[in-house]
């Protein structure tokens, strides 16, 4: 129950810096809108998995990361 709660409660917490519960810092790459923070979490996360270099459909991760799995589960 005290897993619950605390995540429960985190998730606004971690919405108020991200609508995707992201829980890092963003990627400017030149071109985009260094304004626009949700975008530049979500290039964090691409850059992530193209680092993974993942092949097939058999692939097992763990997110040991900060956060609630959002890039996980991007």
């Amino acid at each position: 129950q005290r897993i619950i709660n605390y995540y429960t409660t985190a998730t606004e917490g971690y919405r108020d810096w991200s609508a995707q519960l992201n829980m890092h810092f963003g990627c400017y790459e030149w071109g985009m809108n260094p304004l626009d923070l949700e975008a530049m979490l979500q290039r964090t996360n691409h850059r992530v998995y193209e680092a993974l270099s993942l092949t097939g459909t058999d692939n097992h991760l763990l997110d040991m990361g900060c956060g609630l799995g959002a890039t996980a589960r991007y």
